[in-house]
């Protein structure tokens, strides 16, 4: 458990993986103090093999101030929501260069839950075979956007992920509850329209590349 403001810098994801090897979730990052903010960063790592049974978050639950850089999430589970990442109600996440590959929730979120009222930004991040359960699923085999959340998605890519046994719906990539306000810039999101990403020069629309995503 991450309890106090931290730097964690890992050679390159290629390099260290952090492997829970599905016994256990890989960080709680959590000092539970509700008025204090730590500030947590990890990067240049592989988290892989996270798993929480009874709770949310397989590989990280967060409730602080997090920033994640140049790293890979691999295979992580969790019996709730945030396959990979479970980000709680009024967190901070920045994720730069980030990949999810594998990972799976029974409820909402494959890869990342973001909770209501949290503000993540996301830039140059990319989210392939992720999952959310037919039978148990709120959606987003990707991403979950809760009530009032304010996610920034720039220059990422989102794609053949899975939610209600399906990859061509829209809750397969993202699934955004009432009151969500994402924003996104650059993006290609597998069953979502550059009228759906609602930015009409920003998003990929197919014929025109200077739409697509720069990376």
């Amino acid at each position: 458990q991450i309890q106090q403001s931290v730097a964690i810098v890992g050679p390159g994801a290629s390099l260290l993986t952090l492997d829970a090897d599905k016994k256990s979730r890989v960080f709680l990052i959590d000092d539970a103090q509700s008025d204090i903010l730590l500030d947590v960063r990890l990067s240049g790592l592989t988290l892989a093999g996270g798993r929480s049974d009874s709770d949310s978050g397989g590989a990280i639950f967060n409730r602080e101030d997090l920033s994640l850089g140049n790293c890979f999430f691999l295979g992580s589970f969790a019996h709730d929501s945030g396959g990979a990442i479970f980000n709680d109600e009024n967190s901070s996440v920045t994720l730069i260069n980030c990949s999810f590959l594998g990972n799976f929730s029974y409820d909402s979120g494959g890869a990342i839950h973001n909770d209501n009222n949290s503000s993540p930004i996301l830039i140059n991040c990319s989210f392939q075979g992720n999952n959310s359960d037919a039978d148990h699923s709120f959606g987003g085999g990707a991403i979950y956007n809760g009530t009032n959340s304010s996610p920034v998605l720039i220059n990422c890519i989102i794609w053949h992920n899975r939610s209600e046994n399906s990859v061509n719906t829209r809750q397969a990539s993202i699934y955004n509850a009432d009151g969500a306000a994402p924003t996104y810039s650059h993006c290609l999101i597998q069953n979502y329209s550059v009228d759906d990403l609602g930015a009409g020069s920003g998003n990929l629309d197919g014929p025109n590349a200077d739409n697509d995503p720069q990376f």
